[in-house]
């Protein structure tokens, strides 16, 4: 006996087409598109974030006078940042692994941006800002949220600012630069799930991609050979650092460093450079965004297609996308890889979440039918 949705199903009973009937049924109730919605006044909204098993999201919505954060899971959107005696803004820039935690920077219209962390009603808890500085934001958290990456800054040009690292129990930990003395400002934008790996960019007549790590500190991932070293950028890394993705050159070309060796992702008709945002844990699916003439496009890498546009790689796998929607970028990918997030362009833009079936359900299909079959008589 085999449970489909808490369905019986006693395949010696059933012809082979019903059961494929039925398996297919429950495959499709594996996949599924979402968007996040738009604000109470018709503002936009964005997914920024996943747990790592893709069943919670973390976003914001803008308004005309709010810029709000949420939570989502299965369709269902809670807008945390109207609680009262919160911010007026509250964007959310990274979720915890498990779910409970999220992260970003808050303000109203007179104050600074601090950064911040909220784990449920009532919790917000503004993080403060380093000593010397006078505004944070908070762009990414560990797996239990007790790590989180962001950076701080100061005065009015946003010149002057570093990456930071700050936990429970330190609190603060300024990053620093890759280049001493020729480079005024970095800044974080991912951590590893483990929380010993940030990474992110830093800056001054050049950009520079770093990775900083609990044992080695600070140091500079290089450029693609042929791309112009002056111009890299990492964006997202994957849960023990092993992975991180980013641009690479003037072009903009969509690079990931394994191991800290960068790789070239390739390009596609009609697109020009791009940016990877996030991997998955075994670094094999990596989503982000390419450019063209139309604007921005989502984006997909996976080492079995390759490097190509978000929405035909859901049609491959039979995942339709609205009318009139079109995807712009992918900002969060879970551990396993087959939940996609982030959100679509135009002045109404929502974030979305896509679940794609697993390997492993295909998989279970096929070994069903193949039993079934040399169980039929010959």
């Amino acid at each position: 006996m085999v449970y489909i949705r808490g369905m019986a199903c006693p395949f010696r009973r059933l012809p082979v087409s019903i059961v494929a009937v039925a398996l297919f049924s429950g495959l499709a109730h594996g996949q599924a598109f979402y968007l996040t919605g738009l604000g109470p006044d018709g503002g936009s909204s964005r997914v920024t974030g996943l747990s790592a098993d893709g069943t919670l999201a973390a976003g914001y919505w803008t308004g005309s006078s709010v810029a709000p954060g949420f939570t989502w899971s299965a369709g269902l959107r809670n807008d945390f940042g109207l609680e009262p005696g919160l911010p007026i803004f509250t964007p959310t820039a990274g979720m915890s692994g498990n779910g409970q935690v999220v992260v970003g920077a808050g303000r109203n219209f007179t104050t600074n941006f601090v950064a911040y962390r909220w784990s449920g009603p009532g919790t917000y808890e503004s993080l403060g800002v380093p000593s010397g500085y006078d505004r944070s934001w908070a762009v990414a958290t560990s797996n239990d949220g007790s790590v989180i990456a962001g950076r701080a800054e100061f005065g009015v040009t946003g010149n002057i600012g570093q990456a930071f690292r700050w936990t429970e129990g330190g609190g603060y930990q300024l990053l620093g630069v890759t280049r001493p003395g020729q480079h005024g400002f970095s800044q974080s934008m991912g951590v590893s799930r483990d929380g010993s790996t940030v990474v992110g960019i830093s800056r001054g007549a050049d950009t520079q991609a770093f990775i900083w790590t609990t044992a080695l500190g600070m140091q500079e991932l290089p450029a693609l050979p042929g791309t112009g070293a002056r111009s890299t950028s990492a964006f997202g890394v994957n849960h023990d650092g092993t992975v991180v993705v980013g641009q690479s050159g003037f072009l903009s070309t969509p690079t990931v460093w394994r191991s800290g060796v960068p790789t070239d992702l390739g390009t596609i008709p009609d697109h020009g450079g791009g940016r990877m945002y996030a991997a998955n844990d075994a670094g094999n699916v990596l989503v982000g965004s390419l450019n063209s003439l139309n604007g921005f496009s989502a984006s997909i890498y996976t080492e079995s297609r390759g490097l190509e546009l978000l929405s035909s790689y859901l049609l491959f796998h039979g995942i339709t996308v609205p009318a009139g929607i079109n995807l712009r970028e992918c900002t969060s990918v879970s551990a396993s890889g087959n939940v996609i997030a982030g959100y679509t362009s135009g002045s109404t833009s929502q974030g979305f979440v896509v679940v794609i079936p697993t390997p492993a359900s295909a998989g279970l299909f096929a070994v069903y039918i193949l039993s079934i079959a040399r169980r039929r008589p010959r």
